[in-house]
Order: C-alpha cells, then sequence, then structure tokens
C-alpha cells in the first residue's frame, strides 16, 4: 500500500506500541474523497447562522428556544437529576415557553431524517423555531441509542450538544454547575490558557504547534477577546503534564481561565471485550510533552485520563476545546481504514462517549468541544494551500465573546459542507491528480470538520461582562 510522506498523520499514540500513528496511505486518502455529505445545508446570515429571519438575536433563548432530546432507553432518574437545569431553560424562553421549550423522546436507532420528517422539519433549509423544532438542542442519550451520526446531521442546522455520563449522578452534577454559573457572580477571569505539545522528531505536534502559535500568539492579531489575556504552554519545558493539572487547577498567573484548549495526540487503546472498562477509562487521554514511547503502562507519566484529573480542580464556568484524537468519543469502527475485503476494522466494542470530556463537565465544565475519531493537524489548510488556523480560532474567538457554545463552534459545520462542494467542483476534483498531496490535506481538512462533536448544553455561554480582570481572580 504505497503512502506519500506527505500524506496527513493523524494525532494518536498506539498504547499497544507506544509509536505515534503514521500518515494515511493513498488510498485511505481516496477512500476519504469518495464519501459525500448528505445534504449541503443552506447556511444563512452570512454563512455561521442557522435560524431565518424570525430570529434577531440567535443567543436570545426567548427567540430561538431550547430543547431536549432523551433517548428511550435511558436510566431511571437522568431526567429528575437534570430537573434544574431543565426549568432554568423554560424560565430563560420565557413567555413563548408552550412553543420553544421542547422535550422529545428519540427510539433507539432513529436517524435524524426519521425523527425530521413526522415534526415536519426540512434540513436544507433555515430553522424557524416557532414551527415547533427549537435552534438550541441537547442529546440526552449514548451514542449506541441516538447515534453520532444523528448528531452530525442535526448540527448542519441545529445548535446540538449531547450529555452521556455513566454514573447518573453525574447528570445532577453536571446541572447544577450550569445553574450555579448562570445565577451567580463567576470566580474566574477573562483569561484563556492554551497548552499545545510540540514533541521533537514528531512531525504532528510539531505542526499543530507551529501553526498555532504562530496564528493564536501574533502581537498583531493575538486570540482573544476584547479585555481577555491569553496564556500560552507550548511545546518544550511548557507542555507538561504538571502544568496542564495547574491549568485544570485554576493555578496561572493570570488568574483561573474561562476557556481552556488543549492540542496534542490522543491515547488510542486496543479493543479488549474481556476488559472494556479500560478502553472506556483510557482512550482518548491527552498525550503530554514528556511523550516516550519506550514508558508504557498503566501509570505512564506522559497521560492525562480521566481519572487523571485532580480532586482539586476548579472547573466551573469553563469552556474546553480539545484537539485531539478521541478528545469527544470514539466510533466503533475505523473511518479510515477497512480490511483487504471491505470490510469494518473494529477499533472499540461500541460507539462510546470518552472518559476524560465526561470527568470534566461533571467537575464544573459548562460545555466540552472534542473529537469523535480522529484529528489532524491539516485541518488547517484550505482548498488553495494556504494556512487557514482560524478554522479553531474562530471557535475560540467566539467563545471568548461569550456565544452561545453551539453558536460558537457552528463555523466548524460551515467549513465541512464549503470543502465538500469545493471538491466537488472540476477545479478541485483535479488536485488529486495535479497535486495529490495537497488534495489529501483538503480532503482530510474536510472530514475532521465534521468529526467535532460539542458535549455539553449548546446554550451555554460565558458571562463575559462579569468576568474579573485578569490577573485578580
Amino acid at each position: 500500500m504505497s503512502t506519500s510522506d506527505l500524506n496527513p498523520i493523524p494525532l494518536f499514540v498506539e498504547e499497544e506500541t507506544g509509536a505515534a500513528a503514521g500518515p494515511l496511505s493513498d488510498a485511505e486518502v481516496r477512500r476519504l474523497r469518495d464519501e459525500r455529505p448528505p445534504l449541503l445545508p443552506n447556511k444563512v446570515k452570512g454563512g455561521v447562522l442557522a435560524t431565518d429571519s424570525t430570529v434577531d438575536d440567535p443567543s436570545d433563548l426567548s427567540e430561538t428556544g431550547w430543547g431536549v432530546l432523551f433517548a428511550s432507553d435511558l436510566a431511571d432518574g437522568v431526567k429528575e437529576q437534570l430537573q434544574p437545569l431543565l426549568d432554568k431553560r423554560k424560565r430563560d424562553v420565557g413567555k413563548a415557553g408552550d412553543l420553544l421549550y421542547k422535550e422529545f423522546t428519540v427510539e433507539a436507532g432513529t436517524t435524524a431524517r426519521d425523527w425530521c420528517k413526522p415534526l415536519k422539519v426540512d434540513l436544507t433549509v433555515s430553522v424557524r423555531p416557532r414551527m415547533g423544532v427549537p435552534y438550541y438542542l441537547l442529546i440526552v442519550g449514548s451514542p449506541q441509542s441516538i447515534s453520532f451520526e444523528f448528531q452530525a446531521m442535526l448540527k448542519m442546522q441545529f445548535a446540538v450538544g449531547r450529555l452521556w455520563f455513566d454514573d447518573v449522578e453525574d447528570y445532577g452534577r453536571y446541572a447544577a454547575s450550569v445553574v450555579a454559573y448562570e445565577t451567580t457572580q463567576p470566580e474566574q477571569s477573562r483569561n484563556a490558557a492554551v497548552w499545545i505539545t510540540g514533541i521533537p522528531g514528531d512531525p504532528a505536534t510539531t505542526m499543530l504547534s507551529g501553526a498555532l502559535r504562530t496564528d493564536f500568539l501574533d502581537p498583531d492579531n493575538m486570540l482573544g477577546a476584547p479585555k481577555f489575556n491569553l496564556e500560552a504552554f507550548i511545546g518544550v519545558d511548557q507542555a507538561t503534564r504538571p502544568r496542564l493539572l495547574e491549568i485544570l487547577r485554576g493555578n496561572l498567573e493570570y488568574g483561573r481561565p474561562a476557556v481552556i484548549f488543549a492540542g496534542t495526540h490522543g491515547l488510542k487503546c486496543k479493543v479488549d471485550a474481556a476488559n472494556p472498562a479500560r478502553q472506556l477509562a483510557r482512550q482518548g487521554a491527552l498525550i503530554t510533552q514528556e511523550y516516550n514511547p519506550a514508558q508504557l503502562g498503566p501509570d505512564t507519566e506522559w497521560l492525562l485520563t480521566g481519572d487523571d484529573v485532580p480532586s482539586d480542580a476548579r472547573l466551573d464556568g469553563t469552556m474546553v476545546v480539545l484537539f485531539a484524537c478521541f478528545s469527544g468519543g470514539c466510533p466503533k469502527n475505523n473511518s479510515y481504514r477497512t480490511n483487504a475485503d471491505g470490510s469494518a476494522i473494529p477499533i472499540a466494542l461500541n460507539d462510546m462517549i470518552c472518559r476524560l470530556p465526561q470527568v470534566l463537565l461533571s467537575r464544573g465544565a459548562l460545555a466540552v468541544l472534542g473529537h469523535v475519531d480522529a484529528a489532524f493537524p491539516y485541518s488547517f489548510q484550505g482548498a488553495d494551500g494556504a494556512p487557514t488556523p482560524q478554522v479553531l480560532r474562530d471557535p475560540l474567538q467566539r467563545l471568548m465573546q461569550g456565544r452561545p457554545a453551539g453558536w460558537a463552534t457552528d463555523s466548524l459545520s460551515l467549513q465541512w459542507t464549503m470543502l465538500s462542494a469545493q471538491l466537488d467542483s472540476p477545479e478541485y476534483a483535479a488536485l488529486e491528480t495535479s497535486d495529490p498531496d495537497m488534495f489529501g490535506h483538503v480532503v482530510t481538512a474536510k472530514t475532521n470538520a465534521r468529526n467535532y462533536i460539542l458535549l455539553g448544553d449548546p446554550a451555554v455561554k460565558l458571562r463575559v461582562k462579569e468576568l474579573l480582570d485578569p490577573g485578580t481572580a
């Protein structure tokens, strides 16, 4: 199987061997090219928002509405645990509650299209919330009941988040922390922490840290909203495990951060039917700057799993963005590689939400944006070959402007649809022959943009005007 050294490289480390992933093969890149989105949604208002002209302010729930989709097989007590959040959202929607606050039950295995049909929702047009389905939608259920595909389809027009915890009481912890954040004075500063590994000799993290360091720290265009401070920990001696732990504890010079961005390899564990809990606990764990492929085992000093999140972490009211393979979830089957006969290669026993984001949400994080499946540093490359770090800058910037999480991350769905449309044109289709390396990067950027997942309530937002000045929290 031929492979160019310039082909896209995923951001993961194999637990079994300790080795970082190599580039995709030429055949795997072509397979991604042949995948087509099932629709190209009608994005409106500058290509970012999916609400129609009846909505003046997409951050106002009294205009957009809010709904929750409960999986039909949820454990007893889940809704009761979430009731404080449900009651808060009813109050936020206000007088139009009967029209704009909705609770739905979704039967296991239902597709997004089938769910939409009886509700008379057309996924190819902009959202009119008063027609029966609000713009902000929270899925509550496992990806085995309400699939990743369901969420990916729905988020092309709606602002969609998901909650799934193994411990029923974690739903109550999350609901309580969101309500507390929205009803009391925040104890955070307008501070953002950026932590990105750049491991010597490792092309994927070197590319990631190089692209984002150059853009995020540009003195003429520093990442951050007005009055926001940025503390960056990038590469050697900076993106260490102890440093990441202190970020989670909020022990930073300019105060506890309201936004945390972590970019690195994620851990890829083997499928183990005899011990499924191990993969659930460790898949997508973050690889730190101390990475050493010769040092394996459960007590690895270059790894941060959900169980490693310190008990004194201070995450209340924090937005977290994790750019790493499996940092949000993991599909049952490999999306990039098949057996010689074309059959699927399992990489998990079932589709799953990974443990690290679950822990962050249960400890107070408002939302976690991560990846289902692989993540690639080549996401920062446009169809013309120009670097596009704004793919990640835009949602981070919007979060720091106080935009709701589901709205702030909508630009990622837009990137997927735009790259898909471009690759269908004769000009860009010709890249496969004229510039196969560039072709591979663009195809991977398209696939990568589709694989983001928002975990948490999509309506949560930072109370930017009430955050403390940097250095005072």
